[in-house]
């Protein structure tokens, strides 16, 4: 789509509903659903509410691989372990939380966890 097309979309309305976005990486899994449109740079925004589990094993293997700080990994654990509450009796976790996308920053709950390059659409 061309930034005129992807303009019009946007003025007359324009929204992805994302009913179902499932992610299964090792023992991680992301289930989500919501809503994304484009800001008036025609960056996408919105939000979705996802809920995620085996969080606590992909933070270890990426502090294990030198990609998060143990101390990071640590806070990281124990934030979203507060967030999940008790463990299922399977002993596993679920955090449910939004994840927004708005100026180019991906925030999870309260907390900012990336941000997307500018995509520049052709004219």
């Amino acid at each position: 789509a061309t930034a005129p097309e992807l303009a019009a979309w946007r003025t007359a309305g324009g929204k992805l509903r994302v009913d179902q976005l499932a992610l299964r990486w090792g023992p991680l899994q992301i289930d989500a659903g919501g809503t994304l449109d484009l800001d008036d740079k025609l960056q996408p925004q919105g939000t979705l509410t996802a809920k995620i589990r085996g969080y606590g094993a992909v933070i270890e293997d990426l502090q294990k691989a030198g990609v998060v700080k143990e101390r990071d990994a640590g806070f990281a654990k124990v934030g979203l372990d507060l967030m999940a509450g008790q463990p299922a009796a399977d002993g596993t976790r679920t955090v449910t939380a939004p994840i927004t996308i708005e100026k180019g920053k991906i925030s999870f709950g309260p907390l900012q966890v990336a941000r997307l390059p500018e995509i520049r659409w052709k004219e």
